[in-house]
């Protein structure tokens, strides 16, 4: 691989980096979390999955474009357009990557009990199971 190469692996896991700060920052300010620290050490494992998997993802369009674009036929996801391989769009596509894995694991079923779930804590399920609870019995 080439520095080019290199340089768009890089910008795309800082892309991707920058999507989960976002989201833990959107957890912190919500209040479910204390702080960032706290947040990551919740869902750690879950963002090391996501991202060696987007990354594998990354690699084998940025390399055979051709063969990813027909993998992802094979699984009923057309994906008709080429993105060119520049820094600006490996940030991109890193930033997006996880939504992009959501989406992904939701049209292939095997896939999304494979990958675990997008940043929902015991924590966070519990509390919206609380809320409900209330809203039921306050009816």
């Amino acid at each position: 691989m080439d520095w080019k190469g290199v340089l768009a692996v890089v910008l795309f896991v800082l892309g991707f980096l920058a999507h989960v700060l976002k989201v833990a920052n959107d957890d912190v300010q919500k209040t479910l979390f204390p702080t960032k620290r706290a947040w990551f050490k919740v869902f750690y494992i879950n963002v090391l999955v996501r991202l060696v998997i987007v990354v594998a993802a990354w690699l084998l369009y940025s390399t055979t474009p051709d063969f990813f674009v027909a993998m992802l036929a094979k699984f009923g996801l057309n994906f008709n357009m080429a993105l060119p391989i520049t820094k600006v769009t490996s940030f991109l596509v890193g930033f997006f990557s996880d939504s992009l894995l959501d989406i992904g694991t939701q049209k292939i079923p095997w896939l999304g009990r494979q990958i675990p779930p997008a940043y929902i804590a015991p924590e966070v399920k519990r509390q919206a199971e609380n809320i409900a609870a209330q809203k039921k019995d306050g009816q």
